[in-house]
């Protein structure tokens, strides 16, 4: 798409410099500056496509390594080696940041407001008549 629109460009650029008149060569100007504008929008479209690829693909190497290095410090320590102990560890401290009851217990959910119908004895008499 690109190339065609490259070749669009050049062709209106020789046809400007052929074209005597002002007005036309005015209009076939503008013509080129919206279709070069065109042209660099794609390309600021697909640089930012590649520059948020990059950076998630650079992110999720850091959360990787960030655990990684988490899990090898874990090794190395003599109280951790020891599963239970660990998994007792790891259960505190979710406990004492709140996110064992946050994420991995379930809260049953409050019931949403129901809204209870009026009968004929709530509503005035004056409206009831009409």
């Amino acid at each position: 798409m690109q190339q065609k629109i490259i070749e669009k460009i050049r062709h209106i650029q020789q046809d400007a410099r052929e074209i005597k008149d002002t007005e036309l060569k005015h209009h076939l100007k503008s013509e080129l500056s919206s279709l070069q504008s065109m042209v660099q929008h794609n390309i600021k479209r697909d640089f930012s496509y590649f520059r948020h690829i990059s950076l998630t693909i650079a992110g999720a190497t850091g959360v990787i390594l960030f655990w990684r290095g988490i899990y090898e410090l874990s090794s190395q320590n003599a109280f951790l080696k020891d599963p239970h102990l660990s998994l007792v560890t790891g259960l505190a401290i979710l406990a004492v940041t709140g996110l064992l009851s946050k994420e991995f217990i379930s809260v049953p959910a409050k019931t949403p407001y129901q809204q209870t119908t009026q009968t004929n004895s709530d509503i005035p008499s004056s409206i009831q008549r009409q």
